[in-house]
């Protein structure tokens, strides 16, 4: 009988440590459980955090490049309204000057021509060959004379006379008539001659080169009114 109880007592025993070492092994494992999580949710937390900074980054950069964007549209938009803007003002203060013009008739050589108003007579020969008119700042000249044929010239020989020079951007002759253009300093210089047999019949214009828009509807309406109808007698 004690022998019965002296091994339920140490079965009891043995049972008791068996269930404080499950107990304590149980715990052991629910900590390290916990302390693992514990880790997880840290490194998920750390990974959230870099994610959403990166997110925010990504965010800023784009906001940035779409800024930017807007910025150099509306620049080229301000520009090309610049430019526009620019290229009317040019337009508008480039337009050829409206002239209003008078009529020169040469009595003794019975030419004439129409000129600008703009021009006031220095000089009238009194053998009455011609006139020399300036612009009141002297820039823009324009002579008219006639002379008669003496040397017997012909459209020929005093249009080759007049092409000798190397620095013509214009020359041409036709019929009775030829017309050089060249520059001369700052000046542009367009001459027209017609030759007869009797007599000789010429005008010369003379205007600054940075007034060509200016004047070159002066020089075409000269050209066109150039009328030289007695250059086939003397005078």
């Amino acid at each position: 009988m004690r022998n019965m109880k002296k091994y339920l007592s140490l079965l009891l025993g043995l049972i008791i440590i068996f269930s404080l070492t499950s107990c304590l092994s149980k715990s052991k494992n629910d900590s390290t459980t916990d302390g693992s999580k514990v880790i997880a949710d840290k490194k998920i937390a750390d990974a959230e955090i870099i994610a959403n900074k990166k997110i925010a980054d990504a965010e800023i950069v784009a906001n940035k490049k779409i800024s930017d964007a807007k910025i150099a549209a509306d620049d080229k938009i301000s520009n090309e309204k610049s430019k526009e803007t620019t290229l009317a003002s040019v337009s508008s203060t480039e337009q050829p000057e409206q002239f209003i013009y008078k009529n020169y008739i040469n009595y003794r050589y019975q030419f004439s021509i129409m000129y600008p108003n703009t021009l006031t007579l220095i000089n009238d020969p009194d053998n009455g060959d011609g006139r020399e008119l300036k612009s009141i700042d002297g820039k823009v000249v324009l002579t008219i004379y006639g002379s008669n044929n003496i040397l017997n010239e012909t459209i020929d020989s005093m249009y080759h006379t007049a092409i000798q020079s190397s620095n013509l951007p214009y020359k041409k002759q036709s019929g009775d008539w030829y017309v050089i253009s060249y520059i001369e300093g700052d000046d542009i210089i367009y001459e027209k001659t017609v030759v007869g047999k009797g007599s000789i019949n010429t005008f010369v214009f003379k205007y600054p080169t940075n007034q060509k828009d200016k004047y070159s509807n002066v020089v075409e309406r000269l050209n066109k009114s150039f009328k030289t109808p007695s250059t086939n007698e003397g005078h």
